[in-house]
């Protein structure tokens, strides 16, 4: 269920990557991490069993755009695989905008695919999610290994026609189909949400709104990593499995633990936000400190667009210079041509 929070100006979308033990869940998230944000700026947030296989989920908050003056925000989740912590698939699945089902292809997992595909539309109900109409994305992982099943034959195992399934061939290890599929997954959701609020009566269609995610996506769907990534997570939290077999003590540690982690997501952002903001008052310092010793307005501007280029990668510029006959270029930052010009 997409959150309104007008006190930031922001819309918080909640993605659910869902399948069976050890299918890539999340191994995807990883992945997805290390390509979108290889400098480590947003932290994935992980709890494991004493099996080492995730518990109740991964938290990684996702910045995207903005939609009529709102800033876009996506949190992914996974769930635990393991048939014994369906609790917690539960909890996790509720309020999901989109799920990407992640599906092994080995031949000999088809069977764990279809028991986790009705697991998920049981909880969905349990939910009251109804599964016709939720955003679904089908992700076919562990392509590079032998004796994998075809798309057709896993579809048909958990009973999607072929013609209609959004599906992507994917290896999580390696980056293959990572980005893509969480692309899709992000696509679908805010084009369901432009169609429940009536967005397109505002200008925003489905067309203008795959077409802005497919662009800001696209730098990262070309990256592939050479090599399986052995990093730990940078939050990581053994949970022991003996005392967890009470329902009511597992559902509200889950509870717990998920809104702490989520206010540290949010206590992260915040810092990098002031981060920002530092930058900023740092280069008006500068500016102002160093205006008189250009000698014309030009090169002073020059400078200073290249200096908020420095702190702002998506900031573009053109600059002209006007004069009584005419409008020249000055300098372009980042782009082949002005779009005025064209």
């Amino acid at each position: 269920m997409v959150q309104f929070r007008n006190q930031e100006k922001e819309i918080l979308f909640k993605i659910v990557y869902y399948g069976p033990a050890l299918g890539g869940k999340t191994t995807n998230l990883e992945t997805l991490h290390k390509i979108t944000d290889p400098e480590g700026k947003t932290t994935l947030t992980s709890l494991k069993t004493a099996e080492d296989r995730t518990l109740f989920f991964d938290l990684l908050p996702f910045d995207l755009g903005e939609i009529q003056g709102y800033k876009i925000r996506i949190q992914i989740y996974t769930v635990p695989g393991q048939v014994h912590y369906n609790t917690t698939r539960k909890i996790v699945l509720a309020g999901a905008d989109a799920i990407i089902f992640v599906a092994d292809s080995q031949v000999e997992k088809l069977n764990d695919n279809r028991v986790s595909f009705e697991n998920m539309k049981a909880n969905l109900l349990a939910n009251k999610m109804k599964f016709e109409g939720m955003p679904l994305v089908i992700q076919c992982n562990k392509t590079d290994l032998k004796n994998i099943a075809s798309r057709s034959e896993i579809l048909e195992k958990i009973g999607l026609s072929d013609e209609k399934a959004d599906v992507v061939l994917a290896s999580a290890i390696n980056g293959t189909g990572v980005v893509e599929t969480f692309r899709r997954g992000v696509s679908k959701s805010l084009v369901e949400f432009a169609n429940k609020f009536k967005l397109y009566q505002k200008g925003v269609t489905a067309q203008k709104l795959e077409e802005s995610v497919k662009k800001f996506f696209e730098p990262f769907e070309k990256i592939k990593l050479e090599l399986p990534s052995e990093e730990k997570p940078k939050i990581e939290a053994k949970v022991p499995l003996k005392g967890l077999s009470e329902e009511e003590q597992l559902v509200a540690a889950l509870h717990s633990t998920t809104e702490i982690a989520e206010k540290f997501s949010e206590v992260e952002r915040l810092n990098n936000l002031n981060l920002e903001k530092v930058k900023e008052m740092t280069f008006l310092y500068e500016l102002g400190s160093q205006a008189d010793s250009f000698k014309n307005v030009c090169d002073l501007a020059v400078w200073a667009f290249d200096k908020i280029a420095e702190f702002k990668p998506d900031f573009y510029y053109t600059l002209f210079k006007v004069s009584e006959k005419k409008i020249s270029v000055v300098k372009t930052l980042y782009l082949e041509k002005d779009p005025l010009l064209l």
